[in-house]
């Protein structure tokens, strides 16, 4: 009886091992997809722009990552629908950086700090 228990235990075993290498072969093929899109990605970019684009670009993405993401889908969506003619100058990518703030609007949030003593704020 003790070693049909450990002959069960040891199946269970084999079978959690199996479904976890699945999945990490299911995970390894997941990142290489996403590795072969970044680098097509990147392959793209580096055809349509210029250095200083490219520049500009990278110096968005230090800051503002999501807003350097947008500019590089905009600038390869134009890219794969045969808009976009040569290389991409630092200037272009302005006159786009300028259309998506225009596009995005502004959240301003005002923070108020409220003491107990409110004749400190109402007295002359």
């Amino acid at each position: 009886q003790a070693q049909a228990q450990a002959q069960a235990q040891a199946q269970a075993q084999a079978q959690a091992q199996a479904q976890n290498s699945g999945q990490s072969g299911q995970q390894k093929k997941n990142a290489e997809r996403k590795e072969q899109a970044m680098e097509q990605r990147r392959m793209i970019l580096k055809q349509i722009l210029s250095p200083e684009a490219q520049e500009r670009i990278s110096r968005i993405a230090m800051v503002k990552p999501e807003k350097a993401e947008s500019i590089e889908n905009t600038l390869i969506q134009q890219a794969t629908r045969g808009m976009i003619n040569g290389k991409v100058t630092e200037n272009q990518v302005k006159i786009l950086l300028g259309q998506t703030k225009q596009t995005q609007p502004t959240k301003v949030t005002f923070k108020r700090a409220f003491e107990d003593d409110d004749e400190h704020y109402w007295s002359d």
